[in-house]
């Protein structure tokens, strides 16, 4: 995906990767989202444990709870170029790098069949929040691993180590 200038907002976490020359360097933004965690309350037993098997979980026991967490990683680009004299190439390489790291979901499903102050319904609302807090450590974990893998990577091509392309 090529971006805009308009795409790399203000008040989102900045770096910059560095090559060699003065001119060598592309601006990085990472976008982190780790959203609240919703909490639904609407579904049976058996409309839970069906979720959970979408999921690919199987369970010889009930489910009267479930976390889903979903994440995704993706990487926007703005690229400059320019044409060799005489020959039918062109040397790319990157300016500008939006890093999305984010959670899209984080919902917690407990069963409506546990009234909200019995001792059922505060087990399985302890136990998923010890999984959101889980995902958001992880979460929090390879954040730091991303920003440092990219920081480190040598293969990204800046102005002083373009690619070739036909």
């Amino acid at each position: 995906t090529v971006l805009s200038p308009r795409s790399f907002g203000p008040k989102i976490q900045r770096d910059v990767l560095m090559g060699e020359g003065a001119d060598a360097s592309a601006q990085v933004q990472y976008v982190f989202r780790f959203p609240e965690t919703v909490y639904d309350h609407t579904h049976s037993i058996s409309e839970i444990e069906a979720l959970s098997s979408k999921l690919g979980e199987e369970r010889n026991f009930h489910v009267p709870a479930l976390t889903q967490a979903e994440f995704g990683l993706k990487t926007y680009y703005q690229f400059n170029y320019s044409k060799r004299v005489f020959q039918d190439s062109y040397e790319l390489w990157i300016e500008n790098l939006k890093v999305d790291f984010s959670y899209n979901k984080m919902v917690v499903y407990i069963t409506a069949s546990y009234p909200t102050d019995s001792c059922e319904y505060k087990t399985a609302i302890s136990h998923e929040d010890h999984h959101v807090e889980i995902h958001r450590r992880i979460y929090e974990k390879y954040k730091k691993t991303l920003q440092d893998a990219l920081a480190a990577a040598k293969l990204i091509p800046l102005a002083d180590r373009p690619v070739t392309v036909q």
